[in-house]
């Protein structure tokens, strides 16, 4: 399993793209999403063998499927190399389930979700220092 990538940057959008980022057949989102949706439908479980080493995989699992959720993801089946600012990529426009989670994790841990460009999924849970947490979010 290879993590997600994708030829649209979300940072890197210019000023017009950003503009149209939502309108329908034009947007740049459109095409972003798909190319996700695309490449979690081929996974076909969550990759545990992927997560050797982190402490608690039953939490890392159970945040996943509350992202799934909010995103509105075909499942679940994070790798721990897939980029955070592609899986919390708003799906539907507004994201307020998204910006949930992160405003959740955020207060669990005092400190400003690692949402930037080229961070990883696992990067997440390694700045988590009490990964039991994760399941309250």
């Amino acid at each position: 399993m290879q993590p997600i990538h994708s030829e649209i940057n979300p940072a890197a959008l210019t000023p017009t793209q950003k503009f149209l980022m939502w309108s329908p057949f034009i947007g740049p989102n459109i095409k972003l999403v798909k190319q996700i949706k695309q490449q979690l439908k081929q996974r076909t479980c969550f990759p545990k063998e992927q997560w050797n080493g982190h402490r608690d995989i039953d939490s890392i699992v159970e945040f996943s499927k509350k992202l799934k959720e909010a995103n509105e993801w075909p499942n679940h089946y994070f790798h721990p190399d897939d980029p955070i600012d592609l899986l919390f990529f708003f799906t539907d426009g507004d994201g307020w389930e998204a910006i949930d989670i992160m405003m959740e994790w955020e207060k669990e841990h005092n400190s400003e979700f690692p949402l930037h460009q080229g961070r990883l999924y696992s990067e997440l849970f390694e700045a988590c220092p009490n990964q039991q947490n994760l399941i309250h979010l």
